[in-house]
């Protein structure tokens, strides 16, 4: 029997693909070099457009799974699918320069796994609701080239190069369950990955050899996030029977204390001729002489725990608004791989936004079926430079525009971000993101068919 849904998840895999691919990028971002990198969120585009309201959203056709309770709240499969196209333009003094890069965002699956339609052919309701969800997203991403000179007494000026590359991922599997206005839910993953990183210094003016050094490393770690909600109805049970007369608070948190990983790391220290051109030189593994070689190094490492807290408010099918409020403890992240490359302070970030659409069941005017989405965050970045703490701003807005394919509803999702990574730092580092994300549905997944 012909079935669209698994054309077009063939469609959405083969999309992903070439996203992966687009993930090799030449965007320059200096302060990845520090910590894991650049950190990604957990949000899908809808929610990253309303400001990542995660702790206190869920939603019967958008996955979120930030927060794992939500999926108690899944009434059909979601299959998701982001990319984005990033520009960070990078700013010292009265100097300016810009970098494109793109990735792969997310990819996830989703389902209940109690069918809504058996219910509904049945006639029956339950208190109970159960979900689950398969995910991979990026953790972290590192990639950076920066060089410093400097002038040494009786050596005259000198290069230093420093350049990285790679990053971490995880892979979750979330379960989800609502038993009346009550929501729990967990997830259990694994985080993967590599980061190599690359260091040379070159002398200008005596004839001398330079260094270099490399070291590649794998990590490694299993990790767990709870997450809660507790919806109050205020529309008098009348929701029930017509979903515009919702009227609702969700409140939300999760939470994941502080968790182990390992690293494996091989390193390589060498001397170079010195007609060497530094970490650029197409020739770099010529004329080499080796100083030492360290493989297969075992070492662990502690990734810090996180809390947030949400609330969201919801009226019917034409809005839905929320707070956020994000806490990661990154003084105790520890790394033995990276040595002195762990100075990380405590982080936060504070989210606000929400979603309207004007009119849900329209049929003449698409425009009035679209949903309009806006958000903004502000915090304060893991990563401290020269005693300073990075600061954060970003401002989201996109669109989704509802498509029905054989009477399934999905959904293309678009939107853009604009910030800063600002304060007392020495590079100021502008962000303009687009993210395209893709939501298809289908509510026949486990559906009981009857024949008369």
């Amino acid at each position: 029997m012909y079935n669209p849904f698994k054309k077009l998840l063939v469609f959405t895999t083969m999309l992903s693909m070439s996203g992966m691919l687009f993930a090799q990028s030449s965007l320059n971002s200096p302060y990845s070099r520090y910590g894991l990198g650049d950190l990604n969120t957990m949000n899908f585009a809808p929610v990253t457009m309303m400001g990542g309201i995660s702790a206190g959203y869920a939603d019967a056709y958008f996955t979120n799974v930030d927060n794992p309770a939500s999926l108690g709240a899944l009434t059909a499969t979601s299959f998701e699918v982001g990319f984005d196209a990033l520009r960070k333009s990078l700013q010292v003094g009265d100097e300016k320069e810009a970098f494109w890069g793109g990735n792969l965002n997310y990819f996830s699956l989703a389902f209940p796994l109690i069918n809504s339609v058996n219910r509904l052919l049945d006639r029956r309701s339950s208190d109970f609701n159960w979900g689950m969800s398969i995910s991979l997203l990026p953790n972290s991403r590192v990639s950076h080239y920066n060089s410093n000179a400097e002038f040494i007494e009786g050596v005259g000026d000198i290069t230093r190069e420093y350049a990285g590359s790679g990053g971490t991922n995880r892979v979750m599997i979330g379960n989800g369950a609502k038993y009346k206005n009550w929501y729990f839910g967990l997830n259990l993953g694994y985080m993967f990955g590599s980061i190599k990183d690359e260091r040379a210094v070159l002398y200008e003016d005596v004839t001398t050899s330079a260094n270099y050094s490399l070291q590649e490393s794998a990590y490694r770690g299993f990790f767990w996030k709870f997450g809660a909600q507790y919806e109050l109805d205020l529309s008098d049970g009348k929701g029930a029977e017509d979903p515009r007369a919702i009227k609702s608070l969700r409140f939300g948190l999760t939470y994941n204390s502080k968790w182990n990983f390992t690293t494996v790391s091989y390193a390589f220290d060498a001397i170079k001729s010195s007609n060497y051109g530094g970490l650029s030189d197409d020739f770099a593994d010529e004329e080499t002489d080796t100083i030492s070689v360290t493989d297969a190094l075992k070492q662990t490492g502690t990734y810090p725990g996180e809390l947030s807290l949400g609330m969201t408010y919801r009226r019917g099918t034409k809005w839905v608004a929320g707070v956020n409020l994000r806490m990661g403890s990154w003084s105790n992240y520890q790394n033995e791989s990276q040595g002195e490359n762990t100075n990380l302070a405590n982080a936060y970030e504070f989210g606000i936004g929400g979603q309207w659409v004007p009119d849900a069941a329209s049929y003449r005017y698409y425009h009035r079926r679209m949903m309009y989405r806006a958000g903004f965050t502000f915090g304060k970045d893991p990563r401290v430079i020269d005693d300073e703490a990075i600061k954060t701003w970003r401002l989201h807005a996109g669109i989704g525009l509802p498509v029905v394919l054989s009477r399934q509803l999905s959904f293309i999702n678009l939107g853009v971000e604009y910030g800063n990574n600002g304060g007392n730092i020495p590079i100021k580092e502008g962000v303009f993101r687009f993210n395209v994300g893709f939501t298809l549905n289908n509510n026949l997944w486990f559906y009981k068919r009857k024949y008369d």
